[in-house]
């Protein structure tokens, strides 16, 4: 099955001062979206933060397959996008990895 979800959050800083990094007020969203196949053996699955102030972006797409139920093998990459901002600041950092998780 589908498996889809989103969140909005925000924060206000009150008596904001301009010496303060952060803005006075930013906005955060949350997408998920993943699906199960192979007799639920095999999990594709997508999770983005996106930064709503700046346009900036963390997207983690992966692929995990589940040996049996001790063993999964897990493949990934981590994107970083845009100029500025909490996620866009990290732009030069995106990354492809590979996991095994062993549960006992």
């Amino acid at each position: 099955g589908w498996n889809l979800s989103a969140q909005l959050t925000g924060t206000k800083i009150f008596d904001y001062e301009e010496v303060i990094s952060d803005a006075s007020h930013t906005v955060l969203a949350t997408l998920n979206c993943s699906k199960k196949l192979l007799r639920e053996t095999l999990t594709l699955s997508n999770f983005a933060y996106i930064g709503l102030n700046n346009g900036d972006v963390f997207n983690r797409s992966s692929i995990e397959y589940a040996l049996n139920d001790e063993l999964h093998l897990l493949l990934g990459v981590d994107l970083f996008l845009g100029s500025k901002g909490s996620f866009g600041q990290y732009r030069d950092n995106n990354e492809v990895w590979v996991k095994a998780k062993y549960s006992f």
